[in-house]
C-alpha cells in the first residue's frame, strides 16, 4: 500500500514558516492533485477549517474524474452537540469535497476527548456502524496515550519528525501497532523549518540552527540531501504509519515523491547525535509570531 498522504492546508491558504509561494492558485493545485494520483496517492488530507482546502479538492476531484477513487480524511473543529449536526457537517465536507463518502473524520482539537464518556459514544457509534471511520488529530504525547484508550477512535493523527521523538519515548507507537491503530504522522518537516537554509531562519526560531547544522553533517556524511534525509528516516521508522506531505508548487510535490520512492536506507544510528531538543521548537503554536 502506498502510505503517502497529500497534505493539502497549502491549497486553501498561506500555510507553513517556509511558505513563500502563499497560496496556489487553482490551476496549480490541479496539477498538484492530478500528478499525485497518477502517481498512485490516494489518500488526502484536509480539514474544514483550513480555508479553501475542502472546496480546491472537490473542485479539482470533479474535474479530473476521481471523485469516486479517492479516500479524503477531513477534519471538524470539535464534537458538536448532537449526532444529527455531526451528520449535518459531515454532509457539507462531502458535498465540497464532491466525494461520496469519507474516509475518516477527525477531531482537530485534541481536548475534544479529555473527558471523553457515554454520551459522546452515542452520538458517533450509528456512524461508525455505517462504516465511518473517526479519530483524533493530537499536539501533545499526553492526549495521544489517551486517544489510544477510546476504541471509537481508530484514526490518529500525530506529529513527528526527526527532531520531536516526543511519542517515541512514550511508547506510542508500539502500542498503537499493538492496538491495530491507523496511524499518520504530519509535520515531518516541522511546517518547512527542518528544509530551511540557516540565513534564512527566523530570528525567533534562531535555536533551530545548531539542529539544521548537525542534519547537513549527517546529510554530508551520508552523500544525500538534507530533505531526502528526513523523508528516508520517517519512512524506514515508522513503516505502518501514513505519512502526510504538504506542498505548494507541482516542483515540490514531484520533488518530494521522488524521494519517498527512492532506495535510500539509513543507518540504525543516523539520528542519535541531535540531542535533546527545546520544548517550545517543536510545537509551531508556541512560535513567536
Amino acid at each position: 500500500m502506498n502510505r503517502f498522504v497529500l497534505g493539502t492546508a497549502q491549497l486553501g491558504m498561506a500555510y507553513g514558516v517556509a511558505n513563500s509561494a502563499g497560496q496556489p492558485s487553482f490551476e496549480e493545485a490541479l496539477r498538484i492533485v492530478s500528478y499525485a494520483f497518477e502517481n498512485d496517492v490516494r489518500y488526502f488530507d484536509t480539514a474544514s477549517g483550513y480555508g479553501e482546502s475542502e472546496a480546491t479538492l472537490g473542485r479539482c476531484f470533479k474535474q479530473l474524474g476521481i471523485e469516486k477513487e479517492v479516500n479524503v480524511i477531513s477534519k471538524i473543529t470539535e464534537l458538536p452537540g448532537s449526532l444529527e449536526l455531526l451528520r449535518t457537517s459531515i454532509k457539507e465536507s462531502e458535498n465540497k469535497l464532491c466525494i461520496p463518502k469519507l474516509k475518516g473524520l477527525l477531531f482537530h482539537r485534541e481536548d475534544t476527548i479529555k473527558d471523553w464518556g457515554n454520551g459522546d459514544v452515542e452520538k458517533v457509534s450509528p456512524l461508525i456502524e455505517e462504516g465511518l471511520s473517526l479519530g483524533v488529530s493530537i499536539y501533545h504525547p499526553e492526549y495521544a496515550l489517551k486517544a489510544l484508550e477510546i476504541p471509537e477512535l481508530t484514526k490518529i493523527q500525530v506529529p513527528c519528525n526527526s527532531l520531536d521523538r516526543r511519542l517515541d519515548q512514550a511508547g506510542f507507537f508500539e502500542k498503537a501497532r499493538r492496538l491495530g491503530k491507523e496511524i499518520y504522522i504530519r509535520s515531518i518537516f516541522l511546517q518547512g523549518l527542518l528544509l530551511m537554509k540557516k540565513e534564512e531562519v527566523p530570528k525567533g526560531l534562531s535555536v533551530a540552527v545548531p539542529y539544521l547544522e548537525r542534519l547537513d553533517v549527517l546529510s554530508k556524511e551520508l552523500k544525500i540531501s538534507r530533505k531526502q534525509l528526513l523523508v528516508s528516516y520517517m519512512k524506514q521508522r515508522y513503516p505502518d504509519c501514513f505519512l502526510i506531505f504538504g506542498t505548494e508548487t507541482l516542483d515540490q510535490v514531484q520533488e518530494t515523491m521522488a524521494l519517498y520512492d527512492a532506495e535510500c536506507v539509513l543507518p540504525s544510528s543516523e539520528m542519535k547525535g541531535l540531542g535533546a531538543v527545546p520544548e517550545f521548537l517543536l510545537s509551531p503554536a508556541l512560535w513567536p509570531k
